[in-house]
């Protein structure tokens, strides 16, 4: 278990860790107590597909992940950081699809990158058995010889973070990250889960490491919840997932169910808010059933280009 606590804000362990017990509590009580367990939405919409005869195309479209190339415009972006190249991969919930896991890593083989940034949801399940989750993370960290970066989502367990740190995944739970180059800084500031465990402290990660007035910065959180935060903040950039993009979509990537919690707006693609630019990954893997539709999964490329402030509007891109 960790051993460094004042990494972290006081009792945050042990608030995660029974956030985590209730949440495994739950769930299984309500997979396991009489005629309920029928009715969860996972084997609901299993039964769905399977009657449609739509469960393989959904499966198929799973498996075919996209490789995106996003140009990130960064406000005074220091020359050299001009064309800096973060590779992106959220939500792989690994292991539900041996094929959507063989999928991710053909994917990634031949990228090149400067930073790899994992925005969170790594195990299939919200509770239960952490094995396949570090396996797929070992794989990836195998497959790539940049630097890489680290936040926990919903479905993830603080008790995965030693052996994260120990193949070298810097994890950040409300902590900063410092790319220099001649003499210039790219901060990347991570917080815990905002979505469901809403353990994420931005002001305690500013606080123990003040960005530099000088740095560009960017902002690691599982969801979009903090783009308001992020904005007033005075991030450039805020990078996340969570959402999938609704995974399961009408035509034109319509989603069928976004969240109340954020504009619809911030649930896929690129955007902005007050002057800070987000990008929310669709994700790489699947939640609840292994289908997508009109939702292809992605890793994205994002590489960083310098601009000029024109307004501060909140929009899709």
């Amino acid at each position: 278990m960790l051993t460094n606590q004042s990494r972290f804000p006081p009792n945050f362990i042990d608030a995660r860790l029974a956030k985590e017990d209730a949440k495994a509590a739950l769930l299984t009580k309500q997979e396991t107590s009489g005629y309920q367990r029928w009715f969860v939405p996972r084997r609901l919409i299993q039964c769905a597909l399977t009657c449609s005869g739509f469960k393989h195309i959904g499966a198929n479209n799973a498996a075919n992940i996209h490789k995106k190339i996003h140009r990130l415009p960064i406000k005074d972006l220091p020359e050299s950081f001009e064309g800096f190249r973060i590779l992106q991969i959220s939500d792989p919930h690994f292991n539900q699809s041996n094929a959507i896991s063989d999928a991710l890593f053909k994917t990634i083989q031949d990228i090149d990158c400067d930073l790899c940034v994992l925005t969170g949801d790594y195990r299939f399940r919200s509770f239960g058995p952490l094995e396949n989750a570090l396996a797929g993370l070992t794989k990836i960290r195998q497959m790539l010889s940049c630097d890489t970066v680290a936040i926990l989502g919903n479905h993830d367990s603080i008790q995965m973070v030693p052996v994260m740190e120990s193949l070298g995944i810097t994890v950040l739970l409300n902590e900063s990250f410092v790319v220099s180059r001649d003499n210039k800084e790219l901060t990347f500031v991570g917080v815990d889960d905002p979505s469901y465990y809403k353990l994420d402290n931005l002001g305690f990660a500013l606080s123990q490491r003040p960005i530099k007035s000088s740095s560009a910065s960017v902002l690691l959180a599982h969801s979009p919840h903090l783009y308001q935060q992020g904005a007033k903040a005075g991030f450039d950039a805020y990078l996340c997932g969570h959402t999938h993009g609704g995974q399961i979509c009408l035509p034109s990537a319509i989603p069928i169910k976004t969240s109340k919690s954020f504009p619809r707006y911030v649930n896929s693609g690129q955007w902005s808010h007050n002057g800070m630019r987000g990008y929310t990954s669709v994700g790489a893997g699947v939640s609840v059933v292994e289908a997508r539709f009109f939702c292809p999964p992605e890793v994205t490329i994002h590489i960083l280009t310098k601009y000029n402030a024109q307004g501060s509007r909140s929009k899709r891109l």
